[in-house]
């Protein structure tokens, strides 16, 4: 069984493609983690000096849609994410291996995926995903939904799996139509319905103790929502690990206090413009059961 360190981070480019401060990989390493993924990742430059200085890691990253401009020449829209997987834990990937979002259709998050293999030959798929939103309305909401329904049904027969990323949905969405059914609850049965959330070996002690995902540390991860989180299929969610966190303590490099942006309750200011991380930083951690494993509970 193997235990893997996971970061997850909404970094804030949106579609800005700005120079993201150092400090994003420096906090990165202090975590010291085993897979990286980077929300709302963009530009050439941020993936070259991230590439230096986290060379520990294979690096998957996907910079956005590219469409024709009214000038007839390409470029890149949405969102980018990025997958960092540490060496010395994951075979090397090849490009076979890596899919990503290639479609401008409204059904379709912000999404890249890692089918993984660990160093003892475990197979793994990871996902980073953003959800987009437009207006805080019922069809934006349904919207939402349909995308974390098209991104599910899309892995529903993957064997193990994680899935990392700004659902942009959490307990706080309370609304309930009973014909929309987009309670978060409605979220939750939704993946179940998807099988994502099943658990294929549940005589296994190692399984049969791990929460329910969609899993987040306690606190927030955007003022005051829980919008990013973990999904996981056939892995253990390590509940009790002290490296699980929402972590705000970046805040102490936003000196600038004037900028936009808001105060989280660690008494930190964070600020909101684009390239600087305005979510906190989601660490967990997993134990993930090898090949050997599965076939004997199959």
């Amino acid at each position: 069984m193997e235990t893997l360190k996971l970061l997850e981070w909404n970094i804030n480019q949106r579609s800005s493609g700005r120079k993201i401060p150092e400090f994003i990989a420096d906090e990165i390493l202090a975590k010291n983690p085993d897979v990286i993924i980077l929300v709302e990742f963009k530009g050439e430059d941020n993936l070259a000096m991230l590439k230096k200085k986290l060379s520990n890691y294979y690096i998957a990253s996907y910079d956005g849609i590219i469409v024709p401009n009214e000038k007839n020449k390409e470029e890149r829209i949405g969102n980018g994410i990025l997958i960092g997987l540490k060496r010395k834990k994951f075979e090397s990937p090849n490009y076979r291996d890596i899919s990503y979002q290639r479609e401008n259709v409204d059904e379709q998050p912000n999404w890249i995926k890692v089918s993984a293999k660990l160093a003892n030959g475990t197979a793994i798929d990871i996902i980073g995903v953003k959800v987009r939103i437009e207006k805080e309305t019922t069809p934006d909401l349904s919207s939402r939904k349909d995308q974390l329904e098209w991104i599910c049904s899309q892995n529903s027969k993957t064997d193990t799996l994680i899935m990392l990323g700004d659902l942009n949905y959490g307990p706080h969405r309370t609304e309930y139509l009973n014909t929309k059914e987009l309670n978060w609850q409605d979220i939750i049965d939704m993946m179940r319905h998807n099988q994502i959330l099943n658990v294929a070996y549940p005589k296994d002690n190692f399984i049969e103790d791990s929460p329910y995902s969609p899993y987040s540390p306690f606190g927030s991860s955007f003022k005051n929502e829980q919008i990013d989180w973990l999904v996981a299929k056939n892995v253990r969610i390590n509940r009790d690990s002290s490296y699980n966190q929402l972590d705000w303590s970046f805040g102490r490099h936003n000196t600038q206090s004037f900028k936009n942006g808001y105060l989280v309750p660690q008494g930190y200011f964070i600020r909101t413009d684009p390239a600087y991380p305005d979510h906190a930083i989601f660490t967990a951690e997993i134990s993930v059961p090898s090949e050997e494993e599965k076939t004997v509970k199959k």
